[in-house]
């Protein structure tokens, strides 16, 4: 799978020893643009990431490499996990989300979520 991988976050540091991917956080960016997505999502001030972000036509750019521990979850806890970023892929969704337009996701963008996740 090829992806776009010129745009890149600070904002991550590494996993914590010995953890596996255990889960998949989708989130939706609540953002109206793609280029003020990037913007943020690679801006060091923002101290938010991702590993992925999927694009409305469907194009993937990998914002963190997978081996890292991108900041998408915040402070969260499932069960005994209390570090989910250090479990987790990130994937952002470009959409204005709830906060702006209740916006459908574009069928392209969800292909490629499919794609990316199997």
């Amino acid at each position: 799978m090829k992806f776009i991988t010129n745009y890149k976050s600070s904002s991550y540091d590494y996993r914590i020893i010995k953890s596996k991917i255990k889960f998949i956080i989708i989130h939706y960016t609540a953002i109206n643009s793609l280029s003020a997505t990037l913007k943020w999502l690679c801006n060091p001030k923002s101290k938010v990431s991702s590993h992925f972000l999927i694009s409305k036509n469907g194009i993937i750019y990998q914002l963190v490499n997978e081996n890292c521990r991108a900041w998408h979850a915040g402070k969260s806890k499932w069960k005994n996990i209390t570090d989910i970023n250090s479990y987790s892929l990130g994937i952002e969704l470009q959409n204005t989300g709830h906060h702006l337009n209740f916006e459908n996701f574009a069928k392209k963008q969800m292909n490629s979520l499919v794609k990316l996740t199997k």
